[in-house]
This record gives C-alpha cells, sequence and structure tokens, in this order.
C-alpha cells in the first residue's frame, strides 16, 4: 500500500501528474489528501485505486491532515510506503514520524528546496531526516541539501507535468517570442519585456496572471491571459509559441527550482532559452541556449542568435527538445525512478 501525501499549496493539475506516475505494481490503495474541493476525474488518474480526503479549509497546514487512514495501513500486512510531497523540514513530516511510530512504514518524500536552510529549518530538516528512507528531489542542490540534513539516500528525479495529447508540431523558424508562467518580478518577465523592445519584427506573447497584469497590458506585447495549465491548454499555448524564454531571478527567499514550463515546452518541441537562476541550466541542459540572469541585453544577444540560424538548424533544436524531454523527463523515466527507490527501500 502507498499513500500520497499531496502539499495543500500545489495545483491540483500538478498533484494529478504526480499520482500518474506512481508505478501501478508498487501501489494499492492511495490516498489523495489534498483541500482543494474537486477530486481527481478519471480522465486524470485511471490506473490507480484511489480514494479522496477533501480538506475544505483553504488554510490548512501539512500536521493537521487526518490521522485516521493510517489503520488501514497498519492492518495490511503488506510493507507500506508513505510518499509525501512536500519540504523536509515542512511540519508535514509529522506524518513521517506517525507513520514511522505507529505503523513502520518506510517514508520517501519529494522535494525542491535549493536555498540555504534557516537555523529553524535546519534543526526541523535534521529531526525528521530521522524518519526518511529517501528523498526524491528535483534538482541536484536539492540532493545536497538532503544529504546534509542527514537522509542517507538522496537521488534527483524530475517532477512530473501534463504531457502533450497532440502530435508534435516541430518549430521550422523564430518569429513567436512567449513566456508562460505567474506576471511577477522574480519570473523577470518585466526585464524579457525590456529585452523584447529591441524586436518589433517579433510577436512576443504572454501568458499567465500575477501582480504584475496591469504593466504588461500597457505594453504594446501580445497579453494572451491567464490559462488552466491542462494538457489541452498547454497544447494550444505551445502551438503559439517557437521560443519560450525563461527568464527567472534569483531573489533571497526564492530561486528556480525546477521549471516545469520548460519540460512542457520541450515535450511540445518549443526551443527553449532561459537565464542561469537555480535549476534552469540543469533542466535546459545545454549552455548555449542560458544566458545571464536580470539582463536584457543577454536575452537581445540569444534571441538574435536563434533569428539567425537557417530553417534546418531551428528544426533540429526543435527536434532536440523533444528528444531531451523524452530521455530525461517523460513519466516512463519518472516511473523507473520511483519504482528503483520504492523497492529499494521496501
Amino acid at each position: 500500500m502507498m499513500f500520497l501525501l499531496c502539499n495543500p499549496r500545489e495545483l491540483a493539475a500538478e498533484q494529478y501528474a504526480m499520482l500518474d506516475v506512481i508505478p501501478t505494481h508498487l501501489a494499492g490503495q492511495v490516498y489523495f489528501i489534498s483541500n482543494y474541493p474537486c477530486p481527481p476525474k478519471k480522465k486524470d488518474i485511471t490506473h490507480l485505486p484511489v480514494k479522496c480526503i477533501t480538506l475544505r479549509w483553504v488554510a490548512l497546514r501539512g500536521f493537521l491532515y487526518p490521522m485516521w487512514p493510517y489503520a488501514a495501513v497498519r492492518r495490511d500486512q503488506t510493507r507500506n510506503v508513505l510518499l509525501i510531497h512536500d519540504e523536509i523540514f515542512s511540519t508535514t513530516m509529522l506524518h513521517a514520524l506517525f507513520a514511522k511510530l505507529f505503523c513502520r512504514s518506510k517514508v520517501v518524500i519529494f522535494c525542491a528546496e535549493n536555498l540555504k536552510f534557516s537555523f529553524l529549518q535546519t534543526l526541523l530538516g535534521r529531526f525528521f531526516a530521522r524518519c526518511i528512507d529517501s528523498a526524491l528531489c528535483a534538482n541536484r542542490e536539492a540532493v545536497t541539501r538532503a544529504e546534509q540534513m542527514g537522509v542517507k539516500k538522496a537521488f534527483v528525479c524530475p517532477l512530473p507535468v501534463s504531457n502533450t495529447q497532440v502530435e508534435v508540431n516541430y518549430k521550422e523558424s523564430v518569429k513567436r517570442i512567449g513566456f508562460v508562467g505567474r506576471l511577477i518580478h522574480e519570473k523577470g518577465i518585466d526585464v524579457l519585456c525590456e529585452a523584447m523592445k529591441h524586436f518589433p519584427e517579433l510577436e512576443f506573447n504572454i501568458y499567465g496572471n500575477g501582480y504584475l497584469v496591469p504593466e504588461i497590458k500597457q505594453t504594446q506585447f501580445n497579453y494572451k491571459g491567464p490559462f488552466d495549465y491542462s494538457s489541452e491548454a498547454l497544447d494550444k499555448v505551445f502551438n503559439d509559441i517557437d521560443v519560450l524564454v525563461v527568464p527567472s531571478l534569483s531573489v533571497g527567499w526564492w530561486k528556480e527550482q525546477f521549471g516545469r514550463v520548460i519540460v512542457e515546452a520541450m515535450d511540445r518541441g518549443v526551443i527553449v532559452i532561459g537565464s542561469n537562476s537555480g535549476a534552469i541550466p540543469e533542466v535546459i541542459g545545454d549552455e548555449h541556449l542560458i544566458f545571464q540572469e536580470n539582463s536584457a541585453e543577454a536575452i537581445v544577444a540569444k534571441i538574435k542568435h536563434l533569428c539567425s540560424l537557417k530553417r534546418e538548424e531551428v528544426l533540429e533544436l526543435s527536434k532536440a527538445m523533444k528528444d531531451r524531454f523524452e530521455e530525461r523527463f517523460s513519466k516512463r523515466v519518472i516511473r523507473e525512478v520511483i519504482e528503483a527507490v520504492v523497492k529499494g527501500v521496501r
């Protein structure tokens, strides 16, 4: 039996994607615990027996999740694994302690924090690390942080994303530049807008929501509005983009931990360039597609280079994006990592 204890701050679509990569033969009954009112639909999760526990208190913290499902775990005679999608210093890890003491379960966490821990986070992390058998980390820095806390087995495992549902339309020219994500300062959208003023001949499409929307609407660029991040919506968005720019900035409290939008774009053959913030270079995997963060001039140089490429070169780069997705970020790859880790702790 495997539990999936989902972080209530995550989007429902991301929770569905996490459920979808759990290998069928490893999971018995899965409890989907969330504070979102809509449980997973059959079209989202088809291969797992899922029982939904919907908690309607929006501000509910992880340590207030109900403990009663563990009674079923204790009655089960198989070796149980608790998979927690949250950081090692989170109060959600009280469930790891409870599962160890009450159910003698094995505990695997899925984490992504790549900043230096505060003193309090370090204390909590080292305490909860005693209850954790293995950690799946979204980036290499998160692996280092988990090992520093005392987790003996930590592995890089990409975050699952919504895969394309249509045939990939590979790019053959660079005419449409895009930004997809939250419209806030740390995502670098204002820096990108400054850079795009140098390319009046290119179409610049902006998708997302955030406190910078009023400023974006006052520019000459195409603000397309927010969308729901479903596979269908992503297919439509990336069909209108040749090059995705991910200009994230590192700030004191945050830097890019993975960048799901990068992988979602790769899956659809979109060429991706990004800043050197956090895990972006690790995910893109090509230093020639990385630029210095918070530099409009660096973005301009990268876009000029892409615009100078011949049709065959653009097509080759577009196909390389899809190939990297299949080799590093597909559901098959993530399932293999999870299966190896779960078998290793059982």
